[in-house]
């Protein structure tokens, strides 16, 4: 599992799910949909296409059968043909002729998505396969929500450190020995500091939404605008 814990992204992570599922149990191809809801655009597919079987295309379809179960599910070709949307059918004859589905079920039981698997190479899918993808579904579930609690560990650090960026900038501004003033895009005042203040001879609130007009007159204040341009 290696490559699972040393992918950098979740779609990766996902994808070396699916790859070590359908190499493991020994199957064409390898899919994990997401849930309705939940992140719809990301899947991992592993294995090779071709005329009559894409699980890409009609995973959606036969993901519902083990979504609706909220437990592993075996289905052979005529089982397909039963239960299966008609949609798999449509369009020429299938090569799906097995299929092994697991839920994705998150700590609160909420659900995630569906790991499956199509056409094993030899023969059909058994009892054993069942309950290894059943683990390998957790395995994935348990991948989702921890990428899910770094995401949110690392907004709270950026989130922090944006805070004490802030507080830093206001201990700076405020104890400062230099004349700082901040104006809005119209140069209007919005906030002084200390040393500003005794510079000037305004009050926070006398100066507040005024312009430098008001202490440098109108042909001082137009020099230093000329000068900035």
């Amino acid at each position: 599992w290696t490559c699972v814990v040393a992918a950098k992204s979740l779609p990766e992570r996902l994808r070396a799910i699916a790859e070590a599922a359908r190499s493991v149990i020994g199957a064409e191809q390898a899919l994990i949909e997401m849930a309705p809801g939940g992140r719809q655009s990301m899947r991992a597919f592993s294995g090779r296409k071709g005329p009559g079987l894409d699980l890409e295309r009609d995973g959606t379809h036969l993901a519902e059968i083990a979504g609706s179960s909220r437990k592993p599910v075996r289905l052979n070709r005529q089982e397909l043909k039963l239960k299966a949307a008609a949609a798999v059918w449509d369009g020429g004859e299938s090569r799906l002729h097995g299929w092994l589905g697991a839920p994705l079920i998150g700590s609160n039981g909420k659900f995630l998505g569906v790991l499956q698997l199509a056409n094993k190479n030899h023969g059909q899918f058994s009892g054993a396969d069942e309950l290894l993808l059943g683990q390998l579904a957790r395995f994935a579930s348990v991948t989702l929500e921890d990428w899910d609690l770094e995401e949110s560990e690392q907004q709270g650090l950026e989130r922090a450190r944006t805070e004490e960026g802030i507080r830093l900038y206001r201990e700076i501004f405020a104890a400062s020995n230099d004349a700082i003033a901040i104006v809005d895009a119209q140069g209007r005042y919005v906030e002084q500091n200390r040393a500003h203040r005794e510079l000037i001879g305004y009050s926070d609130d006398e100066l507040r939404g005024k312009t430098p007009v008001v202490h440098l007159g109108e042909d001082g204040f137009r020099e230093i605008v000329a000068a900035l341009e």
